[in-house]
């Protein structure tokens, strides 16, 4: 059952990162 479970931690990973990356980067453009 768990035969998806590396794919679904890499997107979950990748979605969680990219967000928090974009959120990071509307910051820095807020400040300047």
């Amino acid at each position: 059952m768990e035969e998806v479970s590396e794919l679904d931690a890499a997107r979950m990973v990748t979605f969680i990162y990219g967000k928090g990356l974009s959120q990071l980067i509307r910051s820095l453009i807020n400040v300047f």
